[in-house]
């Protein structure tokens, strides 16, 4: 699979049934993976109904609820793609579901007005309401499943449906892309207690940005497209690549290097992208002895680019 090839992959799962995790899975595949775009555009885009998202220019794929509304318009658009229904059992879902949405409510406010327009958006699509209650939930999940199954009836070859907990994942996702699947383990994301936390820590990073980046400063964002430029005010942002990942550890030290040339003062690491110490070893390293580390926790890692 390449950018910008007509075919894609579309994960059809509800919110909390694993779709950061198939994220992560997809991406450690090569397969470069966008989780809930809710950018203007994509939402422009979804209200018109014309199907073609100008996101998939640059990732081959796209999960969570964006564009779980709209599969049956994707597949026309997109002829070939594959389409991936992530499931869990519908008790813990609903558990886990409600709890988010209790913790939406609470941090509403403080969250990047981009976000709150696109979540209304296509909450209300999907689930009739921003308000969480269970019965009408159960009613719409299982009305989701058999949807799709329905569907792709005589399909078989271009659905997956994948329960993240039973087995081993990678046996069944790496087959039905045809990817040989890594040596690490299945990237288990967002469990019971991550949920409850993701929003707030959208909020902390907004906040630790401002206090540790300077005002109108350039910066590049390594974020997994879990963050937008306005949340950053009148700071300058750019991703290190356009089009989500690096082909390979070089190209992401020559980006580096374009951008700093470029005025570009510090490299941000946003927790979904913590992998990349792991999989980019050659870059990341490069950039720990050449920068100092000017801020780290569990959500973000900053380096300054200008003394080396």
């Amino acid at each position: 699979m390449k950018a910008g090839h007509t075919k894609k992959v579309f994960g059809l799962g509800l919110s909390r049934t694993g779709t950061t995790s198939l994220c992560a899975a997809l991406n450690q595949l090569g397969i470069n993976t966008i989780h809930y775009p809710y950018d203007a555009v994509t939402q422009r885009e979804l209200e018109m109904g014309s199907g073609m998202l100008s996101v998939l220019n640059n990732y081959q794929a796209i999960v969570d609820i964006s564009v779980v509304p709209f599969y049956r318009q994707l597949d026309l658009v997109y002829p070939g793609s594959r389409f991936i229904l992530t499931v869990r059992d519908i008790a813990g879902w609903l558990t886990s579901v409600g709890k988010h949405f209790e913790k939406l409510a609470e941090v509403w406010s403080s969250l990047d007005p981009q976000f709150r327009a696109f979540t209304t958006f296509i909450v209300e699509r999907v689930y009739g309401s921003m308000k969480f209650d269970a019965a009408r939930f159960r009613a719409i999940y299982e009305a989701h499943l058999a949807d799709v199954h329905e569907y792709f009836h005589d399909r078989p070859a271009d659905l997956l449906t994948l329960d993240i907990t039973e087995g081993d994942p990678w046996v069944r996702l790496s087959r039905f892309v045809g990817i040989l699947a890594p040596k690490q383990d299945f990237p288990r994301k967002h469990d019971s207690r991550e949920s409850q936390v993701w929003l707030d820590t959208l909020a902390a990073v907004q906040t630790e940005i401002a206090s540790v980046i300077p005002a109108r400063s350039r910066f590049i964002l390594v974020d997994q497209n879990a963050l937008t430029d306005a949340m950053f005010d009148d700071r300058i942002v750019a991703p290190l690549v356009h089009g989500g990942m690096p082909a390979n550890d070089k190209q992401a030290m020559t980006a580096l290097e374009c951008l700093k040339a470029d005025g570009f003062s510090y490299l941000v690491f946003a927790w979904p992208a913590y992998w990349w110490f792991e999989h980019y070893i050659e870059f990341t390293e490069s950039v720990r002895k050449r920068f100092p580390c000017i801020w780290k926790n569990e959500r973000m890692i900053v380096f300054s680019l200008n003394p080396e």
